[in-house]
């Protein structure tokens, strides 16, 4: 910058000015993703949020694979049956006993949250992770004892590939579920929201994960509204779907082709 100065005072506030100037680009230059994250930040904050929510709760969303359907089955049938008292088997849900079949066609998904089961008060860190070193320090009662938490846990008394991968993955466990279903006229149902009583509250973040998936999804494939049936006696999930924007329906007006489970009293529409 070539300026020529009239007096002292001003040749100093021009130089001042050069430095602040030089100072910026500076900064801007050495640490560009900064003020990167800054414009990011600025034009999409909600999507900055969305993040920050899920790294803080720790929240491992993964779209359903059939390797989960034992355990989905095992967290929805106590729920209902025992927690809430819903008369209804599995038998009588088609979209339990098939969540593939059912949920995955057309503009409908299913997801599941997962924890390491000693995050949800399950079983203590396997002993069968003992290592070989490890081993050789027991005795012959613990050495066996280790060998048969293993071949419990794991299904295998060897120490294959395959069997470790087996041994990782039943200390991962599923704590939360929600699905929607394609019925037609850019309209899905929304079915199978629960979540362990471990993993439920504000503080968890792990229903409003599951519930900010389904609508995300749903508005990348535009859907327009999002239906669902509940129960009277599920309180807290009626206060939570009317946070969300559910609002209460009649029967009379549902859709010919929202499939009515026979113990739901309580319908909610959500429109996007």
């Amino acid at each position: 910058m070539r300026v020529i100065a009239k007096n002292i005072d001003e040749c100093a506030k021009i130089a001042e000015q050069c430095c602040e100037a030089r100072s910026e680009k500076v900064g801007a230059e050495q640490f560009p993703e900064a003020r990167s994250e800054q414009i990011g930040a600025e034009q999409f904050p909600e999507a900055r949020n969305e993040k920050r929510v899920v790294e803080e709760n720790n929240v491992n969303i993964v779209e359903f694979e059939e390797r989960f359907q034992k355990q989905v089955e095992e967290l929805v049938l106590p729920i209902q049956t025992q927690e809430f008292g819903v008369k209804i088997t599995r038998e009588e849900q088609p979209d339990l006993m098939d969540i593939k079949g059912t949920f995955q066609r057309g503009v409908g998904n299913f997801w599941v949250v997962l924890r390491d089961c000693e995050e949800t008060g399950g079983p203590e860190k396997l002993r069968a992770n003992v290592s070989a070193t490890e081993r050789e320090s027991l005795s012959p009662t613990e050495r066996e004892s280790v060998s048969a938490t293993g071949r419990a846990t794991v299904g295998e008394a060897d120490c294959s590939v395959a069997s470790q991968a087996h041994e990782r993955e039943s200390r991962t466990r599923v704590v939360g579920t929600i699905g929607v279903v394609d019925i037609g006229n850019n309209q899905v149902a929304l079915k199978k929201m629960f979540v362990h009583a471990d993993a439920r509250g504000k503080s968890s973040g792990v229903a409003q994960a599951l519930m900010d998936t389904a609508k995300n999804w749903c508005r990348e494939r535009g859907v327009e509204s999002i239906i669902l049936g509940t129960t009277e006696r599920m309180f807290a999930a009626h206060r939570f779907y009317e946070k969300n924007g559910f609002v209460e329906q009649q029967m009379e007006q549902l859709p010919p082709n929202f499939p009515i489970v026979h113990v739901d009293t309580k319908f909610y529409r959500c429109d996007l």
